[in-house]
């Protein structure tokens, strides 16, 4: 497992004080484990409660939503995954950098588990190894993944947060915000250097 901090966008920031780190697991026959953790004033982001029936839905990045992006290092696309604090997902296949976009049939949707107080929210989502994207190319390279997450506050106000803002817009599908190697066989996890990232 590997804990790793997502930052604010710059031109974004949010209302309130609060920090985000993601804990990340995976397992070639289990899947892909990832625990956001938000602390800060709880109270000040607009959430929602858990849904008694989380099912699928688009649009889920117009309010606070917690964000995977897993492609290879040598091909083009990727998938997408949304996880709403109501439990609700969404799993989005790309063919290209924001092209070809097409809603990802899954035969083990997400399962998401919601722990929250008022100064803490905690989102688990587990992603069972048939919902991870394969390789078109020859075995199967280690995962690059990007690690997002949108908070509302107001209507109006939102912050974007990732492990790696590339360039100067908020922009979670950049090729170069794929920063977290996760190799396909059990060993330590590859992090780029992200001292001086902006």
């Amino acid at each position: 497992m590997v804990t790793v901090s997502l930052k604010f966008h710059p031109l974004h920031p949010p209302r309130g004080e609060y920090s985000l780190c993601c804990d990340v697991a995976y397992a070639p026959n289990e899947g892909l484990k990832l625990q956001f953790k938000l602390l800060g004033d709880i109270a000040g982001v607009l959430a929602g409660d858990p849904s008694p029936m989380p099912r699928r839905r688009d649009g889920l990045w117009q309010s606070t939503c917690f964000e995977a992006f897993i492609g290879f290092e040598q091909d083009a696309g990727y998938r997408e995954f949304n996880v709403s604090p109501s439990g609700d997902w969404a799993v989005y296949d790309f063919s290209d950098y924001r092209s070809g976009m097409t809603p990802t049939d899954v035969a083990i949707p997400p399962k998401v588990f919601i722990e929250r107080s008022s100064q803490w929210l905690l989102i688990e989502a587990h992603l069972d190894h048939c919902l991870l994207p394969k390789s078109p190319s020859i075995g199967q390279p280690p995962f690059r993944v990007g690690l997002s997450a949108i908070l509302l506050e107001e209507a109006t106000s939102m912050s974007f947060w990732a492990l790696h803002h590339p360039i100067p817009q908020p922009d979670f599908h950049h090729a170069e915000g794929l920063c977290l190697s996760i190799p396909s066989a059990p060993q330590a996890f590859i992090t780029q250097d992200l001292s001086n990232a902006s």
